[in-house]
């Protein structure tokens, strides 16, 4: 097989691996979004923010 050729997989796989990547933060982003909120409703019931729910 020619460079020419194996060019567009490589693209693609690099495409592949940061899109993984990206959708990996975002999932840990919105875990730690609903912790957060979790927290703000424990301290909101005047309970401390590392009480297990």
């Amino acid at each position: 097989m020619n460079d020419a050729a194996e060019e567009p997989c490589e693209f693609l796989s690099r495409v592949r691996e940061r899109h993984f990547l990206e959708n990996m933060e975002y999932m840990e982003y919105m875990e730690y979004m609903e912790l957060n909120d979790e927290a703000i409703e424990r301290l909101a019931r005047g309970e401390s923010y590392d009480d297990e729910p």
